[in-house]
């Protein structure tokens, strides 16, 4: 067996229809971590010293891989 790592990484206000898409193509769970924010080498801009970011959250899927691809290798 083969699995994949997903990582989604969406608005806080798009999680629940992104679960909703998972579990209807066959997705059996997944981990949400919430309010989930990133770091970068500049400061972000402020508004009154108020953070111009929007909340965002990252799913975590571990999918099984199906098939082969083209010029890989069997195992």
């Amino acid at each position: 067996m083969h699995f994949k790592l997903i990582l989604a990484v969406v608005e806080d206000t798009e999680t629940n229809a992104i679960m909703a898409a998972a579990r209807e193509a066959g997705a059996i769970g997944a981990t949400v971590i919430n309010n989930a924010r990133g770091e970068g080498l500049n400061k972000t801009k402020t508004f009154f010293g108020l953070a111009l970011e929007s909340q965002r959250d990252v799913i975590v899927f571990i999918v099984e891989e199906h098939g082969r691809y083209i010029g890989r290798d069997g195992d």
